[in-house]
């Protein structure tokens, strides 16, 4: 079942003309779609800074960040695959994921404004929050 989620957030055509906006496309994991927050969790020092509603951002979805799903508004990750792990049991929680998104880690910082439909790949930053 395919749920769509908003955090409260200005709608994302509001920031297109804005500037930084970024297109990313990567595997779809399933969960729908979620606008958000992202949070960059690079470190398990970081995991303590998310925030329930965050877009958790990193560059795998290890067993360590498993706490993390019921909390993050969605999942991306730059390896993995929609059969891993973690892809499986956000897919369970309904927290939309794609996962395989090349470079997001370095694309995408804490604050960011993103869009990630776990159905299609596609992760859109719609304003950069540096």
């Amino acid at each position: 079942m395919s749920t769509t989620t908003s955090a409260s957030l200005t709608a994302p055509d509001d920031h297109a003309a804005a500037g930084g906006r970024v297109h990313l496309v990567g595997t779809p994991s399933g969960g729908g779609t979620y606008f958000g927050v992202a949070r960059l969790v690079l470190t398990l020092d970081d995991v303590d800074a998310v925030r329930p509603g965050e877009v958790v951002v990193a560059p795998a979805l290890s067993p360590a960040l498993a706490a993390l799903l019921p909390l993050a508004g969605a999942i991306v990750a730059e390896s993995g695959g929609p059969l891993s792990n973690g892809a499986i049991v956000a897919r369970a929680l309904g927290v939309p994921t794609v996962v395989a998104v090349a470079d997001v880690t370095r694309v995408i910082a804490t604050g960011d404004e993103l869009l990630v439909d776990g159905m299609t790949g596609a992760v859109d930053r719609f304003r950069h929050g540096r």
